[in-house]
């Protein structure tokens, strides 16, 4: 026979009703896109069928046949894509306490960075090579 703690732990659980529900609620659900997929999207139509209209592939593990051709939907994500693309590295961030710093050593010794090295407020220890990086990153951040 259960004991009495278990009896009452028994008596504490409820029945899981919210199942049903987020399965209808999934069901019922409705997919929103932007752009050029949300203008071709048919809300009639599965997200299968959709992105093979579109020409594009919902797993990108499936196997597909090569001869996909290239549709207005493609066309547009990749122009989209071209555009976005970087230019070039960003410009690193230079907190204000080390854009103090490395003014200070500039002014003081101008590009002797073996000096710098040795100075009394190299706290961090920073090396001849690694303190000519930052004041390179420094300078070129000012300039721009």
């Amino acid at each position: 026979m259960a004991s009495a703690r278990t009896r009452k732990a028994r008596k504490r659980v409820k029945a899981r009703s919210t199942k049903p529900a987020f399965k209808q609620k999934r069901k019922n659900r409705k997919l929103k896109f932007e752009g050029p997929i949300g203008d071709a999207y048919d809300s009639k139509k599965t997200l299968r069928e959709n992105f093979k209209a579109m020409g594009l592939v919902l797993d990108p593990n499936e196997p597909t046949d090569g001869n996909r051709t290239k549709t207005s939907v493609v066309e547009a994500l990749e122009q989209d894509a071209a555009s976005r693309q970087r230019k070039g590295p960003s410009p690193r961030h230079i907190a204000p306490g080390e854009a103090k710093f490395l003014s200070d050593l500039i002014q003081k010794y101008g590009t002797n960075y073996e000096a710098m090295a040795r100075d009394e407020s190299n706290r961090y220890q920073h090396t001849p090579n690694q303190i000519q990086r930052k004041c390179r990153a420094f300078l070129e951040r000012q300039q721009s």
